[in-house]
């Protein structure tokens, strides 16, 4: 039983990452979309070129953690998402 709770869970997971577009949303998708989409990041870096890399963590499980991850430039626009 929980090898299939787990499968189910995993499927799920990836279900919800495959149904996000990340090229559509590259150069236009800000910062404070993504903060009002997702709520304050559970994790927030700022990269020594300025970048800021914010991460989400939407899942997790006994032996898994599910994130978003995105990449803003300096002017808040999204430049990589996972």
């Amino acid at each position: 039983m929980l090898r299939l709770i787990s499968l189910v869970a995993i499927v799920l997971m990836l279900a919800g990452c495959a149904g996000i577009d990340w090229n559509s949303r590259v150069g236009n998708y800000t910062n404070e979309q993504a903060i009002m989409d997702y709520g304050p990041p559970d994790r927030e870096s700022k990269l020594s070129n300025g970048h800021i890399v914010y991460s989400w963590i939407t899942g997790q499980g006994r032996n898994w953690t599910d994130k978003i991850i995105m990449t803003f430039n300096n002017q808040g626009k999204l430049i990589s998402g996972m």
